[in-house]
């Protein structure tokens, strides 16, 4: 039985969104106590000229050939096949207008949210009118995947476990964690059903997050340098596009995952990390951040934080 019974994409515009970066898992702490989100970049190869997917032995995946992307008009016509009509218009909309964005001001949007409508507690509409399946579900964020590569395909904790995990090996950059929508949520941990926004389906904490993800083999992250070093907008889109912002995802992944494990309560969960930092640092071997890579680090295992590049 489908968790959603509505489909609700969302646009977000570079000066908005939460950065995000090729190669690798990441996941965005917002600030509040419990709420992280995991962010993974790169195409998985669906054919039209895309790299593999970024698992751990391939954390560096981009475009390879831009030309090769799919048009937007190209997958509206696959997406006729997906979806009700309405969705494919929520669809078609999406898409015109991250091609708009590019072909206008040369940027995609940053992120792409998948959301499906969830009661809410007194809202007068018990069921939306036009419900996506699973299956559906799965088929838009592929083809949000395959049209706006440069951008990250959200899929948040409305949906069910399993099937976020799913949506990780076929195209989702970025998940949350933790996440609350009710007043108060974060402060006293108690979840107040009758006063949330929407229903949360995937409650699983952090802590949980970070362990499916390096089972999955991919690489957890906390890094959000890319807006702080201001590489936004047409710049981020053009370094994505091109593969060059992989220079600087992977050594931010492994010094925010390192930063992660250092204040982290569980000695396993910590020991995880740490040997996928290992693990990712011999992917620097032939970086020129490698030396300074290596003093970062340092710092980080003894106490430094918010070390990034």
């Amino acid at each position: 039985m489908d968790a959603g019974i509505g489909g609700e994409p969302f646009l977000h515009h570079p000066h908005h969104a939460l950065e995000i970066r090729a190669g690798a898992v990441h996941f965005i702490d917002h600030g509040e106590a419990g709420d992280a989100e995991f962010v993974r970049l790169a195409p998985h190869r669906l054919g039209l000229g895309l790299h593999a997917a970024d698992r751990a032995e391939n954390r560096h995946g981009a475009v390879e050939n831009p030309q090769a992307v799919p048009s937007a008009r190209v997958l509206e016509a696959m997406a006729r096949n997906y979806a009700n009509s309405f969705t494919h218009f929520a669809l078609a909309e999406s898409l015109r207008h991250a091609e708009r964005l590019h072909d206008t001001f040369g940027t995609f949007p940053h992120t792409i949210s998948v959301p499906r409508f969830k009661h809410a507690f007194g809202a007068p509409i018990a069921a939306a009118p036009a419900p996506v399946s699973d299956a559906a579900f799965e088929r838009i964020v592929i083809l949000y995947r395959l049209s706006v590569p440069s951008a990250g395909v959200v899929v948040s904790t409305r949906e069910p476990a399993a099937l976020r995990e799913r949506c990780l090996d076929i195209g989702a950059t970025q998940v949350s964690a933790g996440s609350k929508t009710d007043p108060g949520g974060y402060g006293d941990g108690v979840r107040r059903h009758e006063s949330e926004q929407f229903e949360v389906d995937d409650t699983r904490p952090i802590e949980e997050m970070v362990r499916v993800i390096l089972r999955r083999g991919y690489l957890p992250s906390l890094c959000t340098s890319c807006y702080r070093r201001r590489r936004t907008g047409n710049v981020f889109t053009e370094m994505a596009l091109d593969g060059h912002i992989k220079e600087f995802c992977l050594p931010n992944a492994l010094l925010t995952l390192a930063e992660y494990a250092v204040g982290n309560a569980d000695p396993a969960l910590r020991d995880q990390c740490l040997a996928a930092v290992a693990a990712g640092r011999k992917d620097l071997d032939d970086s020129a951040l490698r030396p300074e890579f290596d003093r970062k680090l340092s710092l980080v295992l003894s106490g430094a934080k918010d070390l990034f590049f």
